[in-house]
């Protein structure tokens, strides 16, 4: 129950503020421990429902999963954006 907590405050706030650095998102969130909210933060991204990208040698961006476009495969097959 306490997980669905910690994901219900960082899902609110990327949605609130946006991409942040993970050391950010701990300092936002201090009613939970930085094990519980980087514990989440790794289940949820390999989920594959959080982005968390290296941005440097010690720090990471926690971001939504971006929407991602039609892959050019899909497009091709119903006609969209093939040369002519």
């Amino acid at each position: 129950m306490r997980t669905a907590m910690i994901e219900t405050a960082i899902r609110m706030e990327l949605y609130r503020n946006g991409p942040c650095a993970l050391r950010a998102l701990i300092e936002r969130l201090p009613q939970f421990s930085w094990n519980e909210v980087f514990a989440v933060v790794d289940r949820i991204s390999r989920e594959g429902t959080l982005v968390l990208r290296r941005r440097a040698q010690f720090d990471y961006e926690v971001s939504d999963r971006p929407i991602l476009e039609p892959s050019r495969e899909r497009r091709t097959a119903v006609g969209e954006g093939v040369p002519r």
